[in-house]
């Protein structure tokens, strides 16, 4: 799951208000019951009264020995209430529980507004930011086995100045660039995007690729603004995942 971290309420809010503007909202935080200043529970009111973020599940860890519940006031509020410590396999089967949504339950808000914005497969629109010539060659060789064809730039600055032109669904962005290299030219981008720039709306999808592949090189990807990670040399089961992640339309429903 991409996710974030925060140590205060404050943080969070603050976090939760970030995402939104850069039209990436979260679908669930977990909240931890006391923190310094305002606590969890407390928090879980101000986001549940603020529509605006798009109604995320929340879920509470709690080291007391009471935990709100339906027959109080707290309880609607939240998706799931679990004790600290817990364990791996707890907190997997809580997560895997407050993001299902069974049969008939409707789909929250934000979920529903991207799929309608959902461009098809055939139509995407594909930008590929990399500087070297051989690396530029493959990955439009492995786009095109997929049926798909690509716009290519050889630095970061040209591909916010590609952005700015038009709309890209996705974008390949090589970390390692001249002039302006991937990272900060995605922290640019998503910038902007919280600004309300309409030249980076809707917000196109960036995928980080990078030869590095050392421990945390995802997290600073992540951490800079990108959707997700490839290790290069590009493998195609690695940009087939990609595109079945973010371009490919959603199955409808059973």
């Amino acid at each position: 799951m991409v996710h974030a971290a925060v140590d205060s309420a404050d943080a969070a809010w603050h976090e939760l208000n970030r995402a939104v503007a850069a039209r990436q909202p979260y679908e669930l935080v977990l909240l931890d019951h006391q923190m310094p200043g305002t606590d969890g529970l407390e928090l879980a009111r101000r986001i549940a009264a603020a529509p605006e973020l798009g109604h995320p599940r929340l879920v509470l860890l709690t080291s007391q020995g009471e935990r709100p519940t339906d027959a109080t006031p707290d309880g609607p509020l939240l998706t799931a209430c679990e004790f600290k410590p817990i364990s791996e396999a707890r907190l997997r089967e809580t997560l895997v529980r407050a993001l299902g949504r069974p049969g008939g339950e409707s789909v929250p808000q934000n979920v529903a507004q991207a799929a309608s914005t959902t461009t098809s497969f055939e139509s995407a629109n594909i930008l590929v930011a990399e500087d070297n010539a051989i690396n530029q060659k493959v990955a439009i060789r492995l786009l095109k086995s997929l049926g798909l064809s690509a716009t290519v730039v050889v630095n970061g600055q040209e591909a916010v100045d590609e952005l700015r032109r038009q709309h890209y669904d996705l974008v390949l962005m090589d970390v390692q660039m001249p002039v302006l290299d991937g990272l900060e030219a995605c922290r640019v981008i998503r910038k902007a995007q919280a600004a309300g720039d309409p030249a980076f709306t809707p917000a196109p999808r960036i995928v980080a690729m990078t030869a590095n592949a050392l421990a945390g090189d995802r997290e600073i990807c992540l951490a800079a603004g990108m959707d997700d990670y490839l290790s290069k040399p590009l493998a195609p089961q690695a940009i087939r995942a990609i595109i079945d992640r973010y371009l490919r339309p959603a199955a409808p429903p059973a």
